[in-house]
């Protein structure tokens, strides 16, 4: 049996327990999201698309007024060809936008794991009232917790890899999450793979995406060792920016201390007055 340091079996136990906690704590947030009702579809852009027709009306007004090349009757029917079919690209539109609106499990428990990975965003019309309370202490909760996860994967990842590994190991799961990507997104020939690979990349990296797309039990596991491993880069890029900066930064703090006691020097009797009155009078109320 191959030797094992204490300190990586104990940051791998800690970060398998994490783990296992963060997935029950993922299926407890999207069973509760699920019970919690949905709010219902806005109605304002339902009534915005009612008023087309009056907004149709004034800008065939305002056309015929501006356009002499043809007879009223042949310029209102072209128009209203035009602002026809405008209107069902809107519709199109409007209802594949509710269509989006994932409220099953899988899409709650989607909602969870981008909130407390912070991977987001969130839409806050996709949620009630109760349900943004909800979320509000949820995430309180699940954010310390996932970065629990992290921190003992960066202890373990520590013991087990040297930089030029970790960076190499990054960019390999980079690579892996971008082909699971493009087959969950079932992209095109004409699609271009950096796309996969960026959008991969803002995931693992926490900055997020407006649109993400993670589906599957296998891509949340992906993205939780993503995550992982994408913290420990930047604690070495961290590291190594420290290093890198160290003397430019012990010339800031002489300067800093030259110019701190040049003001100490140069400072105006009358501050030095004052400040002796004021000990003064503190003595003399003693």
């Amino acid at each position: 049996m191959p030797h094992v340091e204490p300190k990586f079996e104990l940051a791998f136990r800690r970060t398998l327990f994490f783990f296992v906690l963060i997935l029950v704590y993922l299926i407890l947030g999207a069973s509760a999201l699920s019970l919690l009702r949905p709010p219902r579809h806005d109605k304002g852009s339902l009534d915005k698309i009612e008023r087309i027709d009056v907004k149709r009306a004034e800008l065939l007004n305002v056309l015929w007024a501006e356009t002499l090349a043809k007879s009223e009757n042949d310029w209102e029917e072209m128009a209203n060809q035009k602002m026809e079919a405008y209107e069902k690209t809107l519709l199109t539109s409007a209802s594949s936008f509710v269509e989006q609106r994932d409220f099953t499990f899988w899409g709650h428990f989607e909602r969870a794991f981008s909130m407390i990975t912070t991977i987001g965003p969130l839409d806050c019309r996709e949620l009630s009232t109760l349900g943004k309370m909800f979320c509000f202490v949820y995430s309180l909760l699940g954010v310390p917790l996932a970065l629990l996860y992290l921190s003992h994967c960066n202890k373990m990842a520590a013991c087990l890899c040297s930089s030029t590994k970790i960076f190499l190991s990054t960019f390999s799961l980079i690579f892996v999450g971008a082909v699971v990507y493009d087959i969950v997104e079932q992209g095109s020939d004409d699609t271009p793979f950096i796309d996969a690979y960026f959008s991969v990349f803002l995931q693992f990296s926490t900055i997020g995406e407006e649109d993400p797309r993670v589906r599957g039990i296998f891509t949340y596991i992906l993205c939780l060792a993503g995550l992982s491993l994408m913290s420990v880069t930047f604690i070495v890029i961290q590291q190594e920016i420290e290093k890198r900066t160290a003397w430019f930064e012990l010339q800031f703090s002489f300067l800093f201390g030259r110019a701190e006691r040049w003001a100490t020097e140069n400072k105006p009797r009358s501050m030095d007055r004052v400040e002796e009155e004021e000990e003064e009078e503190e003595d003399d109320d003693y």
